[in-house]
């Protein structure tokens, strides 16, 4: 507030305060009536003469102050709007800051009720104070008359509007309920309603009426579980009883019952249309932004709602998931969380003999410390791992390190009667049989965060490092480079098909998922004109030839609206298929992408022996070259033939600039350079041919070193579709937009 009147504002003295009105305010920059409103009322009580005590009363008289006749009860009022009727005073607070007469509406502190005479109860209620009244009332308690419903039509209106907006709307349903929504909108919305709950209410969003819901919730004298219940559900859930607080509600009076049932039957509706949509975890949000208003203490002791918070929310959640309120859950995944591990047997418990297939394991270390493990694993590339003997040694357990992201991830394997496994159930006969299942699948299904295979493990029997490979000759060494290089082209040319493949895919089903949006919007068009139909069938025909006509037009729209429903459908099941496709295309890019790593690694790792031994470099580059002979001819076939709109293979510099002179910025085209076995980059930029040359090494293509990281064409050429070319030549200003032979 401050801020809107500058400068001028802030250097006000504390003698000026009791002067300063409207016109004032505006000198001094504040223009806006509320900001001044709210300026005025906090000066006005900062600058209140302390009231005289009161005079040593005579005898009363009709006149004189006094309370007896009033209707008093505890109310909440729109916060620093209200003042007591009795001292002048604004009450203070956010809800049931004072008392409120049913019959006049007077308004007052507790203390003024108690300490000082209120003035005469006079109805009728003034204009202002109606609204106020409305709402007491429809707080006061879940009990009245309502014929023909088992709770409140207030509530039930609440409940109904928000599901019927969930259904329309996109947004995060559990955000939507975590969140608040505007004081005055909801005050608004909860004032429409008292007056008339069937009322028709366009124009308030599904915010609107959700914290209309929590507001009705939060303000009834008796929650919908009673204060006098609010010590024992927090008791068992204390305990851990989760039978016992669903016993507990079988108790409620039951009208309270009711209430309970509807409110947690329309969030198990929630929770269902929240899954469809993909949100699959447990709905702990959901139920801990209801915790407080359902279940409270007596408003004197509110203060122990801060000591029992998790309480709260943990009382919800057992009601929600283990209650029966006639409404079917979704199945939930845990979040990410790997299951709780079994229960670690007493010492005395037999283990089983040490398998024999287990001691021969190539990845099986046995006894060795968490210091040598790491020391293995060190700058192994991801899907590394090994097995060695738990610490707790006698419990028959094992630990298996498995190297991921760049860092060690220790995962016990428990043993209990025979059985292995990471968690429960333990469902694997043997170590080398849960090893064996993890090497073919990942471990995404024990947790959602370790998406990876086992795939490299450190075997004891041949390390790289030791007196074996002091025993490799140059003719051995040659052959495994040859052999690692031939594996690095294969997966990295399987990978650009798959990355293809990947990107096809997520456009494909962004387009899908817009045409799905189109269908619902397409169906509510159709909806809406067989609604307007219908009313004018029934306000507007006259003669029985119109509604004949209206009829037909009423069963061609239907038939339409059919058609388009069972086209959304056949989508619908086509998204769903693709999405499963798409989810294990992004497992075998991330697998490739590991095994791509690693062949570049072992790949180094041999030419760095042969360097070491005194190979020439030339004979070095000779081996890779004859190794990667027929794989460069297939690979070249492979990228040349789907990109031939803007690979040239017989082309040189004249013919490329004859080709993209007079073409848009960022055409281009690639093809052989004049020097052996390279290619170069001839592009159009600012007008003008430029040509690149781009270099072939070891480690793939690129425009220098060394960044030549490119294993293939295709993929340098996807990349710098994205990329500007500018990081290399400064006068590039441009990225490889429009191929020559394509359609631009």
């Amino acid at each position: 507030m401050l801020s809107c009147g500058g400068e001028a504002l802030r250097e006000l003295k504390g003698a000026d305060l009791a002067s300063l009105d409207r016109e004032r305010l505006r000198s001094l920059g504040l223009k806006e009536e509320a900001a001044q409103d709210a300026l005025l009322r906090c000066l006005a009580e900062l600058c209140r003469a302390a009231p005289p005590p009161p005079p040593a009363a005579p005898a009363a008289s009709a006149s004189q102050l006094h309370q007896g006749d009033h209707d008093l009860e505890c109310g909440s009022f729109p916060p620093g709007l209200e003042q007591c009727d009795s001292c002048r005073h604004l009450l203070r607070g956010l809800a049931h800051q004072g008392l409120l007469c049913r019959q006049c509406g007077l308004v007052c502190h507790r203390s003024c009720a108690a300490t000082r005479g209120l003035p005469a109860c006079r109805p009728p209620v003034p204009r202002p104070r109606q609204a106020l009244l409305a709402l007491s009332a429809l707080w006061r308690d879940l009990g009245g008359e309502h014929p023909g419903a088992d709770v409140p039509p207030f509530l039930a209106r609440c409940l109904r509007e928000a599901e019927a907006l969930c259904q329309r709307t996109g947004a995060d349903l559990y955000e939507v309920y975590a969140s608040s929504c505007v004081p005055e909108r909801v005050q608004e919305l909860a004032l429409r309603l008292a007056q008339d709950p069937h009322a028709d209410l366009p124009g308030y969003d599904l915010a609107c009426w959700v914290g209309t819901l929590k507001k009705y919730l939060r303000e009834l004298a008796s929650p919908v579980i009673p204060v006098h219940f609010y010590e024992r559900f927090l008791e068992a859930a204390k305990a851990g009883d989760e039978a016992a607080v669903v016993r507990l509600v079988g108790q409620l009076p039951a009208v309270h019952f009711r209430a309970l049932r509807a409110l947690m039957a329309h969030l198990c509706r929630i929770c269902r249309l929240a899954h469809s949509r993909g949100r699959c975890e447990r709905p702990l949000r959901l139920a801990h932004s209801l915790a407080f208003v359902v279940l409270r203490p007596p408003w004197e002791q509110v203060v122990s709602m801060a000591h029992n918070a998790q309480w709260h929310g943990r009382v919800l959640e057992i009601l929600l998931l283990r209650g029966d309120w006639g409404e079917p859950l979704p199945v939930f995944q845990n979040g990410g969380t790997p299951a709780l591990p079994p229960r670690r047997p007493s010492r005395s418990s037999q283990q089983p003999p040490v398998d024999r297939s287990l001691l021969e394991a190539e990845w099986y270390w046995g006894d060795i410390s968490r210091e040598e493990c790491s020391e293995k694993l060190k700058d192994a590339a991801d899907g590394t791992f090994l097995v060695r003997d738990a610490l707790d040694r006698g419990s028959g357990d094992y630990t298996l390190t498995l190297r991921v992201g760049g860092s060690n991830k220790l995962i016990k394997i428990y043993q209990r009667a025979g059985k292995y496994g990471f968690s429960e159930p333990l469902t694997f006969n043997s170590v080398p049989e849960l090893i064996s299942h993890y090497r073919r699948e990942s471990l995404e299904h024990y947790n959602n965060f370790l998406n990876v295979r086992l795939l490299y493990p450190v075997s004891k029997y041949h390390q790289p490092d030791d007196e074996d490979q002091r025993e490799w000759n140059v003719e051995r060494v040659g052959q495994r480079l040859m052999e690692t290089n031939r594996e690095f082209l294969s997966r990295s040319r399987q990978f650009d098909q798959f990355h293809d493949q990947f990107n096809r895919l997520s456009q494909e089903l962004q387009l899908k998922g817009q045409a799905l949006q189109s269908f619902d919007e397409a169906a509510a068009m159709f909806e809406e004109q067989a609604d307007l139909l219908r009313h004018f069938s029934r306000d507007c025909c006259s003669g029985e030839q119109e509604h004949r006509a209206v009829e037909e037009n009423g069963a061609l729209l239907q038939r339409r609206l059919a058609l388009l429903r069972e086209a959304q459908g056949r989508l619908a099941d086509e998204v769903r298929a693709s999405q499963a496709y798409y989810k294990q295309l992004e497992r075998e890019i991330n697998g490739l992408k590991l095994e791509v790593a690693q062949a570049a690694k072992q790949r180094e790792k041999c030419q760095a022996w042969l360097q070491a031994r005194g190979v020439p470099k030339d004979r070095i580059n000779k081996l890779l070259q004859d190794s990667s002979g027929q794989q460069e001819t297939a690979k070249r076939g492979e990228e040349v033939s789907p990109d031939s709109s803007w690979f040239v293979a017989d082309c040189d510099r004249n013919q490329a600039k004859r080709l993209l002179e007079g073409r848009c910025n960022g055409t281009f085209l690639v093809r052989p350079s004049q020097n052996p076995g390279q290619f170069a980059l001839s592009i159009v930029a600012e007008g003008k041919v430029n040509h690149c040359l781009i270099l072939r090494t070891e480690r793939g293509y690129g425009f220098a070193e060394p960044l030549t990281t490119h294993p293939t064409l295709r993929s340098l050429v996807q990349h710098y579709a994205h990329n500007s070319l500018e990081e290399h030549n400064p006068l590039l200003k441009t990225t490889m937009a429009y191929p020559v032979f394509g359609s631009s």
